[in-house]
């Protein structure tokens, strides 16, 4: 995506997620209340992060706070009339192999939750050459990777929704040296879910990017929508690959009417979801956190 940009926000330390999220949608924080602006900051909101032990929260994945609010930023009008929604792309999680693993928030139903695969570009290294499971064959690769975390959630939603590379990738290490002889290389190996999500949000630009190019609407949704159901099929169940392995290829595809690639959708999966998650909605006093909206809206939203 030539012409992305990268809007990295604090949230983890010293600041909170779900300001950082607010912030990075388009919000303004007055007095306590959020006020949308009139336009996001970013088109996709990138999460490398999650919480894997819901039972602190009380509430399950998918129906806990976090997960609401990332339903409803990636809803159109959800928060304020005007609000055209954001791209919400979440790591699935590296609680894996079981089922029911996925955590929150990338339990939300509305979000994109990424699950990753394997890649073939390295055959153990450093710390890591001395352990079996990092030393792949590299005739074998984009396979679903052992740790990745498998759906259902708890509402029956048969996340992850894509898969991408996470298992594992070089990087840059720290260019700050611990000790003054350290013999530390400057890269090493990177990987797990938390590699796989911004790899599609990459995905994303390059497919917002195309579609603002040639003049086509779109809302978080249909981006959604095109990611699924453009994606390559690993020949895996849906609670452990979703849709398949990202193909940003036959996504472009879609947008230029090429090869015959279609997606596919339903009116009836949002109205499902959306009363599945009313009590949860009604439950959250979200005039507490500063909230003047907080629903879904009644027309239905293609899934």
């Amino acid at each position: 995506a030539p012409n992305a940009k990268i809007l990295p926000v604090k949230a983890l330390w010293f600041g909170d997620t779900v300001y950082a999220w607010l912030w990075s949608a388009g919000f303004e924080n007055e007095n306590n209340d959020w006020k949308f602006s009139g336009k996001p900051r970013a088109d996709i909101i990138s999460n490398s992060w999650g919480v894997s032990n819901f039972p602190s929260f009380k509430s399950a994945p998918g129906m806990d706070v976090l997960s609401l609010i990332q339903s409803i930023l990636v809803t159109p009008h959800s928060l304020d009339d005007d609000y055209p929604g954001v791209v919400m792309i979440s790591s699935a999680g590296n609680s894996g192999h079981g089922y029911g693993t996925i955590g929150l928030p990338n339990a939300s139903p509305f979000g994109i939750a990424v699950g990753a695969t394997t890649n073939n570009v390295f055959v153990g290294y450093g710390p890591f050459k001395d352990q079996p499971r990092f030393g792949n064959d590299t005739n074998h690769y984009n396979h679903v990777v052992d740790f990745s975390s498998r759906g259902p959630t708890a509402i029956g939603d048969p996340k992850p929704d894509v898969m991408s590379i996470g298992a594992h990738g070089f990087v840059p290490s720290n260019v700050i040296k611990t000790q003054k002889d350290s013999k530390d290389e400057s890269f090493s190996l990177f990987g797990g879910t938390s590699m796989a999500a911004p790899l599609v949000s990459g995905s994303a630009a390059i497919l917002i990017e195309e579609m603002i190019k040639q003049s086509q609407n779109y809302d978080p949704f249909m981006i959604k929508n095109i990611l699924m159901s453009t994606a390559t099929d690993m020949n895996n169940d849906p609670f452990t690959q979703g849709s398949g392995l990202v193909n940003v290829n036959s996504a472009l595809d879609y947008v230029h009417g090429q090869n015959g690639v279609f997606i596919v959708s339903n009116d009836d999966s949002y109205e499902n979801i959306k009363k599945t998650l009313e009590p949860s909605i009604e439950n959250f006093n979200h005039t507490s956190v500063g909230f003047e909206q907080f629903k879904f809206p009644s027309h239905s939203l293609p899934m």
